[in-house]
């Protein structure tokens, strides 16, 4: 048996001396200073808040994607259904990138019934005495408002793809108007992340680009038929909410359709009249 001293001679004489020289000729130091950041970046660079007075201007730009995300947020997550104008607001306020947007609205539509159980609990659970969630359907009663959530995917989308992310504060602040506080919007990203599994890096380019192409459907469809965006919208998949508009369209999973058909009856007596 080979004694340790034999077998590190050995293990030495293994290395060929010719490999040795060219390691040590390329070899370079570890420097001591940290990584610096790439020159340019391919993210474009974050845009500031939009001033308050062009935020109402601004905000039918919106429509289609507040239509849309409004949708897709899952059911009884509120008493009232997402609040479209309070959506388009965050949008308008937040300037984010179209990806950011089609990113949130995959988030979105990822989410499992579980998530609405939870998210109720921990809003329960971090609520106090003295600060009441905010609602943002008409006649609220102090329940949290479904727009947290599209406000929250938003915060993440955003942080996720951005090198700059900005803080739960400043999408408090700047962007919801203090409707919802960054406590609140802390606790909507953890029940969201949760509900994923953390899984951001699973929705591809493909996804998201589907996401802003229905997106933009939307947003022609109401330039089509000179709509305006309701108020709220009931975010119950199932069901069909009509719009006061002109050509009397109806609103079918966040999308604009032609009128529904008349009933049978009234196509038989318009036959036989």
């Amino acid at each position: 048996m080979d004694t340790p001293q034999h077998a590190a001679v050995d293990r030495r004489a293994s290395v060929d001396s010719f490999e040795l020289d060219s390691y040590l000729a390329n070899y370079v130091p570890l420097s001591n200073f940290p990584t610096p950041p790439p020159a340019t970046s391919s993210f474009p660079p974050l845009r500031a808040a939009v001033a308050e007075d062009a935020v109402t201007s601004q905000a039918q730009d919106f429509g289609g994607p507040a239509i849309y995300m409004a949708s897709l947020v899952p059911s009884k997550a509120s008493l009232h259904g997402p609040s479209i104008a309070l959506i388009q607001e965050f949008l308008a306020r937040a300037q984010v990138p179209d990806e950011v947007i089609g990113l949130a609205a995959c988030v979105l539509d990822s989410l499992s019934w579980r998530f609405v159980r939870e998210w109720r609990q921990a809003c329960s659970q971090s609520s106090s005495s003295a600060e009441t969630w905010h609602n943002g359907g008409p006649g609220g009663t102090g329940a949290v408002g479904a727009e947290v959530i599209v406000l929250s995917a938003l915060a993440l989308a955003e942080t996720y793809l951005s090198d700059e992310p900005r803080s739960s504060r400043w999408w408090s602040r700047e962007v919801s108007s203090l409707s919802f506080s960054a406590k609140q919007i802390n606790t909507t990203n953890r029940c969201i992340l949760v509900d994923i599994d953390y899984g951001l890096h699973d929705f591809t380019a493909e996804m998201i680009d589907e996401m802003l192409w229905d997106m933009r459907r939307a947003e022609r469809m109401l330039e089509k038929t000179g709509a305006t965006t309701d108020n709220s919208l009931r975010s119950d998949k199932l069901a069909v909410t009509s719009l006061s508009l002109d050509c009397s369209a109806t609103l079918v999973h966040g999308l604009l359709t032609p009128e529904p058909s008349p009933p049978l009856s009234q196509l038989q007596r318009s036959l036989c009249s």
